[in-house]
Protein backbone atom coordinates (compact mmCIF):
# COMPACT_ATOMS: atom_id res chain seq x y z
CA UNK A 1 0.00 0.00 0.00
CA UNK A 2 2.76 2.64 0.67
CA UNK A 3 4.42 1.98 -2.41
CA UNK A 4 1.35 1.80 -4.50
CA UNK A 5 0.29 5.67 -2.75
CA UNK A 6 4.15 6.85 -4.24
CA UNK A 7 3.68 4.47 -7.33
CA UNK A 8 0.01 6.87 -8.03
CA UNK A 9 1.83 9.76 -7.08
CA UNK A 10 4.68 9.22 -9.89
CA UNK A 11 2.05 7.95 -12.53
CA UNK A 12 -0.12 10.90 -12.26
CA UNK A 13 3.18 12.89 -12.75
CA UNK A 14 3.77 10.78 -15.71
CA UNK A 15 0.14 11.73 -16.86
CA UNK A 16 0.40 15.10 -16.35
CA UNK A 17 3.94 15.44 -18.22
CA UNK A 18 2.58 12.99 -21.29
CA UNK A 19 4.91 10.39 -20.24
CA UNK A 20 8.30 12.81 -19.91
CA UNK A 21 9.10 12.34 -16.38
CA UNK A 22 12.69 13.11 -16.86
CA UNK A 23 10.92 16.83 -18.10
CA UNK A 24 9.26 17.18 -15.21
CA UNK A 25 11.94 16.18 -12.76
CA UNK A 26 14.46 18.60 -14.56
CA UNK A 27 11.78 21.59 -14.54
CA UNK A 28 11.68 20.97 -10.90
CA UNK A 29 15.56 21.09 -10.34
CA UNK A 30 15.48 24.57 -11.90
CA UNK A 31 12.37 25.73 -10.19
CA UNK A 32 14.43 24.70 -6.74
CA UNK A 33 17.53 26.40 -7.32
CA UNK A 34 15.47 29.54 -8.92
CA UNK A 35 13.77 29.14 -5.27
CA UNK A 36 17.04 29.08 -3.66
CA UNK A 37 18.77 31.80 -5.17
CA UNK A 38 15.76 34.33 -4.48
CA UNK A 39 16.24 32.90 -0.72
CA UNK A 40 19.75 33.58 -0.42
CA UNK A 41 18.69 37.22 -2.24
CA UNK A 42 15.86 37.48 1.15
CA UNK A 43 18.08 36.76 3.33
CA UNK A 44 20.75 39.17 2.60
CA UNK A 45 18.30 41.97 1.54
CA UNK A 46 16.32 41.47 5.34
CA UNK A 47 19.86 41.35 6.78
CA UNK A 48 20.94 44.37 5.12
CA UNK A 49 17.86 46.41 5.56
CA UNK A 50 17.48 45.60 9.06
CA UNK A 51 21.09 46.71 9.67
CA UNK A 52 19.95 50.05 7.67
CA UNK A 53 16.82 50.52 9.47
CA UNK A 54 18.55 50.19 12.86
CA UNK A 55 21.23 52.77 11.52
CA UNK A 56 18.87 55.32 10.54
CA UNK A 57 16.55 55.17 13.64
CA UNK A 58 16.86 56.32 16.72
CA UNK A 59 16.61 53.47 18.31
CA UNK A 60 19.13 52.07 20.76
CA UNK A 61 22.14 50.40 19.51
CA UNK A 62 21.32 47.15 21.26
CA UNK A 63 19.32 46.19 18.69
CA UNK A 64 22.48 45.71 16.78
CA UNK A 65 23.38 43.10 19.24
CA UNK A 66 20.47 41.09 17.58
CA UNK A 67 21.91 41.13 13.98
CA UNK A 68 24.22 38.20 14.46
CA UNK A 69 21.54 36.00 16.10
CA UNK A 70 19.40 36.98 13.07
CA UNK A 71 22.32 36.62 10.36
CA UNK A 72 22.45 32.97 11.97
CA UNK A 73 19.07 31.66 11.87
CA UNK A 74 18.87 32.77 8.30
CA UNK A 75 21.54 31.49 6.94
CA UNK A 76 19.92 28.22 8.37
CA UNK A 77 16.48 28.36 7.05
CA UNK A 78 18.66 29.45 3.87
CA UNK A 79 20.50 26.75 3.96
CA UNK A 80 17.45 24.01 4.29
CA UNK A 81 15.14 25.92 1.67
CA UNK A 82 16.04 23.66 -1.02
CA UNK A 83 14.53 20.42 0.99
CA UNK A 84 12.00 22.24 3.10
CA UNK A 85 8.78 22.11 0.78
CA UNK A 86 9.36 18.39 0.93
CA UNK A 87 8.84 18.20 4.70
CA UNK A 88 5.32 16.29 4.27
CA UNK A 89 6.64 13.68 1.52
CA UNK A 90 6.43 11.21 4.14
CA UNK A 91 3.22 11.72 5.15
CA UNK A 92 1.69 11.94 0.97
CA UNK A 93 3.35 8.42 0.51
CA UNK A 94 1.34 7.22 3.71
CA UNK A 95 4.29 6.87 6.17
CA UNK A 96 3.46 9.15 8.93
CA UNK A 97 5.81 7.30 11.72
CA UNK A 98 8.72 8.85 9.36
CA UNK A 99 7.47 11.99 9.94
CA UNK A 100 6.65 11.77 13.51
CA UNK A 101 10.22 9.98 14.40
CA UNK A 102 11.54 13.13 12.28
CA UNK A 103 10.07 16.10 14.24
CA UNK A 104 10.84 14.01 17.71
CA UNK A 105 14.48 13.40 16.46
CA UNK A 106 14.90 17.46 15.92
CA UNK A 107 12.95 18.04 19.28
CA UNK A 108 15.30 16.24 21.39
CA UNK A 109 17.99 17.82 19.20
CA UNK A 110 17.02 20.89 19.45
CA UNK A 111 16.56 20.45 23.31
CA UNK A 112 19.94 19.46 23.97
CA UNK A 113 21.41 21.92 21.87
CA UNK A 114 19.91 24.86 23.79
CA UNK A 115 20.82 22.83 27.36
CA UNK A 116 24.51 22.71 26.49
CA UNK A 117 24.97 26.53 24.28
CA UNK A 118 22.72 28.83 25.99
CA UNK A 119 24.61 28.70 29.29
CA UNK A 120 27.77 29.36 27.01
CA UNK A 121 26.89 31.42 24.66
CA UNK A 122 23.56 33.03 25.70
CA UNK A 123 21.21 34.04 22.99
CA UNK A 124 23.70 33.50 19.87
CA UNK A 125 23.84 29.94 21.60
CA UNK A 126 19.95 29.34 21.55
CA UNK A 127 20.44 30.69 17.31
CA UNK A 128 23.28 28.02 16.78
CA UNK A 129 21.11 25.49 18.79
CA UNK A 130 18.05 26.40 16.42
CA UNK A 131 20.00 26.82 13.35
CA UNK A 132 21.81 23.29 14.03
CA UNK A 133 18.35 21.92 14.42
CA UNK A 134 17.03 23.30 11.13
CA UNK A 135 20.12 22.14 9.50
CA UNK A 136 19.46 18.51 10.94
CA UNK A 137 16.42 18.50 9.94
CA UNK A 138 16.52 18.94 5.88
CA UNK A 139 19.11 17.00 5.92
CA UNK A 140 17.13 14.20 7.30
CA UNK A 141 14.45 14.84 4.86
CA UNK A 142 17.10 14.14 2.14
CA UNK A 143 18.62 11.41 4.16
CA UNK A 144 15.59 9.53 4.79
CA UNK A 145 13.95 10.15 1.37
CA UNK A 146 16.83 8.98 -0.46
CA UNK A 147 16.92 5.38 1.50
CA UNK A 148 13.40 4.56 2.29
CA UNK A 149 11.76 6.42 -0.28
CA UNK A 150 14.00 5.84 -3.47
CA UNK A 151 13.48 9.74 -4.00
CA UNK A 152 16.01 11.46 -5.00
CA UNK A 153 15.74 15.32 -3.44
Amino acid sequence: MRRTTCAYIVGKLRIVTNGRLQTAVTELARIRLLFLALMVFGAALLIVGFYGFVQLSSLDNAFLQSLPVLAVLIASITATSRVMPFNQLFMVCNRPGLNTYLYLAVLVVNIALNAALIPLFGILGAAVATGASILMFGAMIHIIAARVLSVKL
